[in-house]
């Protein structure tokens, strides 16, 4: 049997330790915490079935400069460490140009198209249907001249991708959402998308299955990931773990 750590215990790591269980592999989860205590823990909490395309990188000089001066909440950055990162931001610049990024916009589709269907099964094994609401979510603006643009961009995922949503007026939003709503021009209703009360009982439930599962979770620290002739190897707490592939996923940290 092919064996393989996992490095994460958030939603991506126990997500794909359930999943590489599932075609045969002997898998091992590995965390310096219990599942879903860190990012996951407190994340939004959407299911996000509507998100067809990832973000791309500003290509307006204005809001670049707006960004680079911390005008906005985009990016927060220290000064000193960008020399570090100045080969990964020019990728993304150049990923991000209109061929380029339509592209990915496929691909990256096909895998959101299955998110809430996935899920859902995961869900059901997991019992934790209780933790999910499917009514999707609203995205409210402020400002008219951003409203308009948002529906004009959800109308063109909708034509290409079939995403479902549908735009309330400033009545229809105060009544769908009455606490302090009444003075905005409208949202974005998101249809299809599922949202979740709790992220980190997800995280939770999801790792529960895993180990039903035959799956096994320990506390150890990834930063003794090393590469071995015959795989990698991982210290934890009941001493060091051997596999022949890893998985990190190990979010912002």
């Amino acid at each position: 049997m092919r064996t393989v750590i996992v490095l994460g215990g958030g939603m991506v790591g126990v997500s794909s330790a359930i999943h590489l269980q599932r075609r045969g592999w002997a898998v091992i989860l590995i965390d310096r915490r219990e599942p879903g205590r860190e990012t996951s823990y407190g994340n939004s909490g959407v299911i996000q079935s509507e998100a067809v395309r990832p973000y791309a990188m500003p290509r307006d000089p204005k809001m670049l400069v707006d960004i680079a001066l911390g005008r906005t909440n985009d990016v927060h950055y220290r000064l000193l460490s960008l020399p570090a990162h100045v080969r990964p931001l020019l990728k993304y610049w150049w990923h991000s140009a209109s061929s380029r990024y339509r592209s990915i916009s496929i691909a990256y589709s096909r895998l959101v198209a299955s998110a809430t269907a996935d899920h859902g099964e995961l869900i059901r094994e997991a019992q934790a249907d209780h933790l999910i609401r499917r009514g999707g979510y609203r995205v409210l603006h402020r400002d008219p001249v951003a409203l308009d643009k948002a529906v004009g961009a959800a109308k063109n995922d909708s034509l290409e991708f079939g995403v479902k949503f549908r735009v309330l007026g400033g009545i229809e939003l105060a009544q769908a959402e009455p606490i302090d709503c009444g003075q905005f021009p409208g949202a974005i209703h998101w249809l299809d998308p599922w949202t979740v009360s709790d992220p980190g009982g997800l995280v939770s439930a999801y790792a529960e299955l895993f180990q039903r599962l035959g799956g096994k979770i320990l506390r150890g620290d990834a930063n003794t990931l090393h590469e071995g002739s015959a795989g990698w190897s991982v210290d934890t707490m009941e001493g060091r773990v051997d596999a022949a592939c890893v998985v990190v996923a190990l979010g912002p940290w």
